[in-house]
Formats: C-alpha cells, structure tokens, sequence
C-alpha cells in the first residue's frame, strides 16, 4: 500500500499537517508445521478429585459462526493419542480465574463485527449479510499399530477452508459472480469493547453454490450462498488470521 508524502522541495523537509498512524499487528498463516497438545479436564466434585488427561491432541477442525442477533460462536476439534484417568495431577500445572485480568469480552454480531468485505467491498446496503460462517479442515488421520492402544502418530491432511454468507438477495452482483465462476475476497473482523481486533482474511475465494431463494408471502428472498478459499501463491498461504492488541 502506498502512503504519499508531501515534502517541501526547497526545504526538503516534511509539511505539517495531520499525523499518520499506522498499526501492525500480529499474524498467523496457515502453515505446514503440526503441532499437538495436552488436555486436562478435573472433576472437582468426587470425594477424591479425578483429572483426565487427552495427550498428542492435534487441532483438526475450526468452526466459526456470527449470526445477526447472536453471540459468535466457535469450536475447535481435534485428534489425538492417548486418554488417561488419574488421581494425581501433572507436576507443574496452576488455574487461573476466569475473573483476573487478561480475559476479554465475548463477541456478538450485533456490535462487534467491523466489517464484512467481499471482493475488498464492504458488503451493506443492498446485500446486508444476515449471517456468515467459515470452517477449517485438516483432514487429520489416526495412525495405529500393533502394540499400541493409542495412535503412534497423527497425519496431516489437506488444509481445506469453506464458509458461507446469507444474504439479503436485492441485486444480482454475488448471484452473478456464482454463475462465472468469478474469483473473490472474504474477510471479517471483531472488535471488542476494549479495542482489540482479529480479523480472518480469506484472499481467495470461488463460489461454489448459491441461488434465490424464495419463499412464502411477505418473506425476504435470501441468496445463500457457500464458498471455497483457495491457496495465495504469492503469500503462500489460505487463511491469514491477524490481532490488533488495544
């Protein structure tokens, strides 16, 4: 992106005039690095308390909803190795309180959402979206062998993202592009109250689906249409999720 500058040529040196901020924040790429974790989940209310513990879980689904008049919603799934009931707890482990500090608010697609873009355009006015999802897939594999009760190992799968955007259908601009097989743009972004942000960018997208639809007397034709991110050559990567600290 280009900022322009005016200099002054005698002076060489910059005029006066409003300040420009420009924020960077931090990003993450989908890559090809696998990384695994350990659960624990405590029952607290046995007469001795009882931890479990899931081992070698590696995150294979994502699923993200904001739905006009409701709280976004997400969810992560994920495959792993091994399961283990105990009555002692790893070494090392602490809780933190939901109420200390750090933890932010909750975002809803009333007023948290600050923007929808499709095709670098905002979608509103005639096309207001009444709700939008994206989902990741890494098509994630047990491999098991003799001798083993757990997976020896977890394969990685094609990274595979999707979404879909319902809306209002009052001109043909989207239905158009569904019809050509035209490429475009996703992206959406929350802001909380704070003023933190995060923003999922999809660079690539091609419509796979999407007509009018039309239903009873007095009902709005909605256009529900559902999309596939492809790879970025130039970035190398599907998906781009970045965060803006407040």
């Amino acid at each position: 992106t280009e900022i322009p500058v005016e200099r002054s040529v005698a002076a060489n040196t910059e005029i006066a005039g409003a300040s420009v901020v420009i924020e960077v924040g931090s990003s993450l790429d989908n890559g090809s690095t696998q990384k695994s974790y350990s659960i624990e989940r405590t029952f607290n209310d046995q007469a001795t308390v009882l931890h479990e513990y899931l081992r070698g879980m590696v995150p294979g689904t994502f699923s993200l909803s904001a739905t006009a008049k409701e709280l976004v919603t997400c969810s992560f799934g994920f495959t792993g190795s091994t399961q283990e009931y105990t009555t002692t707890r790893v070494s090392g482990l602490t809780d933190t309180d939901a109420t200390t500090s750090g933890q932010f608010d909750v975002f809803n697609a009333s007023s948290n959402v600050g923007s929808i873009t499709e095709g670098g355009n905002v979608i509103d006015g005639a096309n207001f979206v009444m709700e939008a999802t994206i989902e990741i897939e890494n098509n994630l594999r047990e491999r098991n062998a003799v001798s083993s009760l757990g997976a020896v190992s977890i394969g990685s799968g094609e990274f595979v993202v999707t979404g879909t955007l319902n809306t209002y259908f009052d001109n043909k601009d989207l239905a158009d592009k569904v019809v050509a097989n035209t490429e475009s743009s996703f992206s959406i972004s929350f802001n909380d109250n704070a003023g933190n942000t995060l923003v999922f960018d999809l660079s690539r997208i091609k419509f796979s689906e999407g007509s009018p639809e039309v239903g009873n007397k007095d009902e709005d034709v909605m256009l529900n249409l559902t999309f596939q991110a492809i790879l970025n050559a130039t970035t190398g990567s599907t998906l781009k999720i970045t965060r803006f600290d407040a």
